[in-house]
């Protein structure tokens, strides 16, 4: 890695073309650079290539006073960094995907859609797990949506509006739709116990942030809460909660 400063801003350069990071071998594009002027305009042109097929790329090329970037990453190995990383949960799976980010003198939007292959959470298996989210400000409100994919399968969707007038107030609703609960399964390592079945639902917050008022129903399908060890089975009603 190489900065410099100069006259008109800072300029960044990776080097050499085959760096080894991490034992593995990587390929950088030769002309690459990550180059902020003085009027805070950020360009940038990375592809790093891993010989596994781990990639990262970094491109960004403002439009008048508006930086535009993307960042885009391939296979991550979320097994090793949470290795190597204190504090940090066990999670397992490649993670691909794209964060796209336009800038302007006020405010800042962005929008991700990113995948893990053969995800795991504490060693409790969960399949391809999918987000796509975006966030959009305007002049008084911070608006975002959001949804979750579960092997194609939107599992999870929600969205919401913030206004910061009058010490805060939000709006927004999330949906549940054949939920698995088996997701839950990983945030319950050495319970002895663990759930089985979907759940379908809504839920709606609204007001200001400091007495948020929270409606909706919960409705379980086939739902097991179940132990081997402890040798138990309990059906969940199907009665809205």
């Amino acid at each position: 890695l190489r900065a410099e400063l100069v006259d008109s801003g800072m300029y960044v350069h990776l080097y050499p073309e085959h760096p080894v990071i991490a034992y593995r071998d990587f390929t950088v594009n030769r002309r690459n650079y990550i180059y902020l002027n003085n009027h805070q305009q950020l360009f940038a042109d990375v592809a790093l290539l891993a010989d596994d097929g781990t990639g990262l790329q970094i491109y960004g090329q403002p439009r008048d006073s508006v930086n535009d970037l993307t960042v885009s990453v391939k296979r991550l190995n979320l097994g090793e960094l949470s290795n190597v990383l204190p504090y940090l949960p066990r999670i397992e799976g490649l993670l691909s995907g794209d964060v796209h980010l336009l800038q302007s003198p006020n405010d800042l939007s962005a929008m991700t859609m990113l995948e893990v292959d053969g995800m795991a959470f504490e060693g409790t298996p969960l399949g391809r797990i999918g987000l796509n989210a975006t966030y959009m400000p305007d002049t008084v409100h911070h608006l975002f949506d959001a949804s979750v994919l579960r092997n194609d399968d939107e599992i999870l969707q929600c969205s919401g509006v913030y206004a910061d007038k009058g010490g805060g107030y939000f709006a927004g609703r999330a949906q549940l739709v054949r939920f698995p609960l088996g997701i839950l399964n990983g945030f319950m390592a050495g319970s002895d116990m663990a759930f089985t079945g979907d759940c379908n639902g809504a839920v709606t917050l609204r007001g200001p942030v400091d007495t948020l008022r929270i409606d909706g129903e919960v409705v379980f399908d086939s739902a097991h809460v179940y132990s081997d060890v402890y040798g138990f089975d309990f059906r969940m009603a199907d009665t809205p909660i």
